[in-house]
C-alpha cells in the first residue's frame, strides 16, 4: 500500500501542513525524550524537597494525560 500526500506551498495552510509531516519525526523523537527519559534527567542528583519532585511528576502526568487523551501511543512511532 502506498500514500501520496500532496501539499500547495503557497496556500499558508497547506506549507504549515507539510511541515507537520517533515517534522513529525523529531516531534515524536522529542515526545518520546520528554514521556521516557526527562524526568529522570530533571531530578537526578537534585536536592530539592518533596514539593520539587511532586510538581514535576505532575507535569509529566499532565503530558502523559494529553497523549492518552489524544491517542498519541509513543510506541507506535518510535522503535
Amino acid at each position: 500500500m502506498k500514500a501520496k500526500l500532496e501539499f500547495d506551498l503557497e496556500d499558508s495552510e497547506d506549507r504549515m501542513s507539510h511541515m507537520r509531516c517533515v517534522k513529525a519525526t523529531d516531534m515524536a523523537s522529542i515526545l518520546f525524550e520528554m514521556s521516557t527519559n526527562a524526568r529522570k534527567r530533571i531530578t537526578m542528583g537534585s536536592e530539592y524537597g518533596e514539593e520539587y519532585y511532586k510538581g514535576v511528576d505532575d507535569v509529566f502526568n499532565k503530558l502523559r494525560e494529553l497523549m492518552n487523551e489524544r491517542n498519541i501511543n509513543i510506541d507506535e512511532l518510535i522503535r
